[in-house]
């Protein structure tokens, strides 16, 4: 097996490292599953998530790193 050969990664644990390491996987284009035997963690988890991408793509596409970097997923000619 070649690390090229995995696609799915499952995470057992929603706590301070298990959500992070799930987010950084499905960011990285893994199909990923994250579980705990906690809702409450879960749900954290969930929250985390949802603030944490939106002040990413704030940042990374609508912010001055992509104006400057023209990296971003918005095309920035002017109209």
């Amino acid at each position: 097996m070649n690390i090229e050969d995995i696609k799915n990664i499952s995470v057992i644990g929603a706590g301070n490292m298990g959500h992070q390491i799930c987010l950084q996987s499905a960011l990285k284009g893994f199909n990923t599953v994250c579980t705990d035997v906690s809702k409450k963690l879960l749900k954290k988890a969930d929250d985390f998530v949802d603030s944490y991408l939106a002040g990413r793509v704030e940042h990374y596409v609508k912010g001055e790193y992509g104006q400057k970097t023209k990296k971003g997923w918005y095309d920035y000619t002017k109209q």
